[in-house]
């Protein structure tokens, strides 16, 4: 996938998952938080999601503006990054490829809870079209991120977007499931 490639596809599917969070808005406290058959509520799922967006917003906001460098050739993504990326993306069917235990550090549970999760995921996944716009002429490996997997992993810019926009993706794949099951 090239840069040109990568930002589209990143404006795109960001785009879908502010739209589907802006018609979460309409469903009542009781179907957010409703956990019939599911360790998680809807709720939660989205809660996770801010927190795994948050580890990688809080390290790419405050180096926009000092660490980014200008393009410079053709942009590839890095194999580990492509790979995780790739495995956490929903299939075309509608399938998740790979189960994963949630990190203990990104469990909604373990955490106190934010009252305006919604919310917070719609300013962050809009943050992170406010990035992608920034960066489209930019170098997408002007640095390197922690993962929310572990301070031993690091991705590129590019990469990290692209691996936690993934990771949203499969959990508006989860919610989905969630809500044919119980709301509908």
């Amino acid at each position: 996938m090239n840069q040109k490639e990568l930002i589209n596809k990143l404006k795109q599917d960001n785009t879908t998952l502010v739209k589907f969070a802006r018609n979460l808005k309409t469903l009542s406290i009781e179907d957010m938080q409703a956990k019939e058959n599911e360790d998680w509520s809807i709720t939660d799922c989205i809660e996770h999601m801010n927190i795994s967006m948050e580890v990688y917003l809080n390290q790419i906001l405050p180096r926009l503006a000092t660490d980014l460098k200008p393009k410079n050739g053709p942009y590839k993504p890095g194999w580990l990054a492509a790979y995780f990326a790739k495995g956490m993306e929903p299939t075309d069917e509608g399938k998740i490829k790979h189960k994963m235990k949630t990190f203990k550090k990104l469990d909604p549970k373990q955490v106190s809870r934010n009252v305006n999760e919604l919310e917070r995921f719609i300013q962050n996944i809009e943050t992170t079209i406010e990035i992608t716009e920034r960066i489209k002429e930019k170098n997408l490996k002007s640095f390197k991120v922690k993962t929310a997997l572990g301070s031993w992993l690091k991705f590129y810019l590019g990469d990290a977007l692209w691996f936690y926009t993934a990771h949203n993706l499969r959990h508006m794949l989860q919610i989905q499931n969630m809500l044919k099951n119980t709301v509908l």
